[in-house]
């Protein structure tokens, strides 16, 4: 093999090596997509009971309805997730609003439901106001909480 067609075939692997190394890598995201994936895992962990993983999700400067702590919550999540009933959380209605690139205020709608099959045998139905902020390590954390039964604001009239 000739020298010329030695550095076109170590050109060529090259470049193909750099395709593939560029294609691998994660593209950068912006802050509400990052707060929609940890919302994510946060579902997926409350779903597969592990308490855990959604405490991994929740900051430790957190403060929920009436003055909840993170150690408070603790205790809510394990009576919730290891005793609960329901199997499935479904999420609708979901708004992020970044109010600065540290910050997001989330509100959704969760459908904690309870049954096999496609369709739940039962439900209950709570709203969610979140905060999440991005923490020093870089990680999206949920600060402040506050939930209500049914859907839409708690201040709302009802019709």
């Amino acid at each position: 093999m000739s020298t010329r067609w030695l550095l076109i075939a170590l050109a060529g692997g090259l470049a193909v090596a750099v395709v593939v190394w560029i294609s691998g890598q994660e593209a950068p995201s912006d802050p509400r997509t990052e707060v929609e994936r940890t919302l994510n895992e946060l579902v997926a962990a409350a779903e597969a009971k592990d308490v855990g993983g959604v405490l991994g999700r929740i900051s430790e400067r957190f403060r929920g309805r009436g003055g909840m702590g993170r150690n408070e919550l603790r205790g809510l999540l394990f009576t919730q997730l290891r005793r609960g009933r329901w199997n499935r959380i479904l999420l609708a209605d979901t708004q992020i609003a970044l109010t600065s690139d540290r910050l997001a205020d989330v509100t959704t709608f969760a459908l904690l439901a309870r049954g096999e099959g496609v369709l739940p045998s039962e439900a209950d139905g709570y709203t969610f106001d979140l905060v999440f902020a991005k923490e020093d390590d870089e990680a999206w954390r949920v600060i402040e909480a506050d939930w209500h039964p049914g859907r839409g604001s708690r201040d709302a009239p009802s019709e």
